[in-house]
């Protein structure tokens, strides 16, 4: 049951994050809607990471760099989260 309140939480700020991403006219309420959908997965991932799990700094680049494959995020929101948090360009 440790992680069941933590997990409820999660899931609510990751809808809360898409909903202001979605309904949000203004730029840096998309951008921040984004933001909280990342932090949500970064604080799902740590269980699977274990003691390899990265900082937010380096999680967020990789996250950018594989969304850039997706159509979830606009052009703008996204070229504003690269330029805000930069992006991991290494491709396997």
């Amino acid at each position: 049951m440790g992680r069941s309140l933590f997990d409820n939480r999660d899931i609510t700020e990751k809808r809360k994050g898409w909903d202001m991403y979605h309904v949000s006219q203004s730029l840096g309420n998309k951008v921040k809607g984004i933001e909280m959908v990342i932090q949500s997965h970064y604080e799902r991932s740590k269980e699977a990471y274990g003691n390899d799990h990265p900082d937010f700094k380096t999680y967020i680049k990789h996250w950018l760099r594989a969304q850039q494959e997706c159509d979830l995020i606009d052009t703008y929101t996204m070229a504003s989260l690269i330029l805000r948090h930069g992006r991991d360009d290494q491709r396997d």
